[in-house]
């Protein structure tokens, strides 16, 4: 009776340790797709930049940036306002460029997002899932930087 206590005990154990492990593996390519969709996207405006090299200074852009406030008819809103609503797809996705300062032709592309596996589940609250994804909330947030050159 005692034996089958204590390998009840010990089987127990096992399955929190396995649980925990497939948790930690959830989250880990959680934050992997994420860290790629924000690569991707990097990608994406580097492109159009060297695309349109004699207007790449117009593509500079700083977080907080509302894709809908780029309504002009130019390349370069159209290209940059693309890029942000992709990165707003991002759990409280955020993007800015900027040209690196002393090197000419150099610019410097981050996005930055939050990896809040738990908070976004269905289980979560409804204000743990706002603060993860809220924009001013950059404690958490993942940064990708590309520095690249036209």
């Amino acid at each position: 009776m005692v034996e089958v206590l204590i390998s009840l005990l010990l089987m127990t154990i096992g399955l929190l340790g396995i649980s925990g492990l497939m948790l930690s593996g959830v989250n880990n390519a959680t934050g992997m797709d994420l860290s790629s969709r924000a690569a991707q996207s990097a990608n994406q405006i580097m492109d159009a930049m060297r695309a349109n090299t004699t207007n790449a200074s117009s593509y500079v852009t700083a977080y907080g940036t509302d894709p809908a406030t780029l309504t002009g008819t130019s390349p370069q809103n159209a290209d940059r306002k693309l890029w942000l609503e992709a990165v707003k797809r991002l759990p409280g996705g955020d993007g800015k460029i900027e040209a690196v300062v002393g090197v000419a032709g150099q610019y410097l592309v981050s996005i930055r997002f939050s990896n809040c596996l738990g908070t976004l589940s269905a289980g979560a609250s409804t204000s743990e899932a706002a603060a993860c994804t809220s924009p001013s909330n950059n404690s958490d947030k993942r940064t990708i930087s590309f520095i690249f050159r036209i």
